[in-house]
């Protein structure tokens, strides 16, 4: 065999090793992921999102222990098998530690940043939607809320239902209800709060993807703010219904006290019936 000839194998041979190296990484990856369950899918994506460092695109399949990531505009939504949606936002990491459909049970571990749950409300019992942050562990079961984790806390913040919130390596919980919000830390869980509506919208955004934001302030990102909106309207309207039952109440024992008493030769007059309830 001529020298040329050897030199012209030699490099075929190499070209072909280099493509079979390249494609050994992703050779794993595509067996790793048909051997783990189906969890969901992607339904969209905004700026670098990845899972594992691979891309992620609409429409691709989401499996158990898959970790997702997000850069600094990163915008990521998932829809579960059982209908629940997650939206996670910029700079944020998660992972699908467990999926099953048929019960709702999940395990979700958000390491870092920003990431909205928005959980079905069938799901058969002791079947749990959990989040697991390195200070927190939120326990739902129908519900729609935001966490917001970084190295120093977890805050929590709930849109509808209620959200069982704990520390991660406590035993006690509190719970947090629509309208309310939290922060847990080394110290423990804080005492909640109401949720300014204008901060509801504020995190609402920063899990949304382009062109979801809304456009005014009045406006939000998601088709539950009116169910929001009307659980905040009656809130207000039954605090202030309790108030002005007080006052009068006050009012009407403050006007009997200072009534006289009647002489007893004067004849007594007929009574008002009330009004019966409709």
């Amino acid at each position: 065999m001529s020298k040329s000839r050897f030199n012209t194998l030699h490099k075929l041979l190499a070209l072909v090793l280099c493509f079979l190296i390249l494609r050994l990484p992703l050779a794993v990856a595509e067996n790793d992921s048909s051997d783990r369950e189906s969890v969901g899918k992607v339904t969209g994506t905004a700026a670098s999102a990845t899972d594992g460092g691979a891309a992620l695109q609409d429409k691709k399949t989401v499996h158990s222990q898959d970790a997702i990531a997000t850069n600094h505009s990163g915008r990521v939504r998932i829809q579960l098998d059982d209908g629940s949606i997650l939206g996670v936002g910029s700079e944020s990491h998660v992972k699908i530690v467990k999926h099953v459909a048929s019960t709702g049970e999940t395990l979700l571990e958000l390491s870092a940043g920003k990431l909205r749950s928005r959980v079905v409300k069938v799901r058969k019992s002791g079947s749990p939607f959990q989040v697991v942050t390195p200070h927190a562990r939120i326990s739902v079961i129908g519900t729609d809320f935001f966490l917001d984790v970084n190295a120093q806390r977890t805050q929590v913040v709930v849109y509808t239902g209620i959200v069982l919130v704990g520390m991660k390596a406590g035993s006690s919980a509190v719970d947090v209800a629509a309208g309310q919000s939290t922060i847990v830390d080394s110290n423990g869980i804080s005492r909640l709060g109401l949720t300014p509506e204008d901060y509801e919208r504020q995190t609402i955004a920063e899990t949304a993807l382009p062109g979801e934001i809304p456009a005014t302030a009045n406006q939000t990102a998601d088709e539950t703010q009116p169910e929001r909106s009307h659980s905040h309207l009656r809130r207000n309207i039954f605090i202030g219904a309790a108030v002005a039952a007080g006052a009068l109440v006050a009012g009407l024992a403050a006007r009997r006290s200072s009534t006289p008493t009647q002489s007893t030769n004067t004849p007594e007059q007929p009574s008002i019936p009330s009004i019966p309830p409709h």
